[in-house]
């Protein structure tokens, strides 16, 4: 940790927000790309534009958090890491009220595929999860991980397989 902040001491701490501010540029741009691709990708396919955004660009918009949360666990930022997976969880979901607005054929809620309620649903189990791990704080561990993170990796991957069963 000290080694990391003596590499950036001479810095100002000008030059690290206009280096922030440029990198946060270019994922904003990164994600239009991704999501006018992602829209390709669902009509020439055929997938669907619930089942790509689910899946592909999702994984691809979250690859900054993959990347900040993992460089704060090897940092040892520990709180960090884990503030930056819940509060993109929380920023994520109040982003439902600029789109909101921003659809002008009423709510955007009852445009999207009916499916992707099934999307909310699953949400909602996988946060309640690790909002349990957060309330009870034991040390039990399964294969290394917590009881929590061991269920959060049941329930998703059977919920996004039950995900794709419905989108077909």
């Amino acid at each position: 940790k000290d080694v990391h902040q003596a590499e950036y001491q001479s810095v100002s701490t000008r030059g690290i927000i206009l280096w922030f501010s440029l990198a946060a540029c270019g994922v904003l741009f990164c994600g239009y790309l991704v999501a006018r691709t992602g829209e390709v990708l669902a009509e020439q396919t055929g997938l669907g534009q619930s089942l790509i955004g689910a899946t592909l660009v999702a994984l691809a918009t979250s690859l900054p958090e993959v990347s900040t949360t993992w460089s704060a666990i090897r940092f040892g930022a520990y709180s960090m890491a884990v503030a930056n997976i819940l509060g993109t969880n929380v920023l994520e979901v109040v982003l439902f009220l600029p789109a909101d607005i921003a659809y002008r054929d009423g709510s955007i809620i009852e445009a999207m595929d009916p499916s992707a309620s099934f999307l909310a649903a699953l949400g909602i189990v996988l946060t309640s999860i690790y909002l349990w791990g957060i309330l009870e704080r034991r040390d039990r561990t399964i294969l290394g991980m917590g009881y929590d993170s061991a269920l959060i990796l049941l329930f998703y991957l059977g919920g996004m397989g039950l995900y794709y069963t419905l989108s077909i």
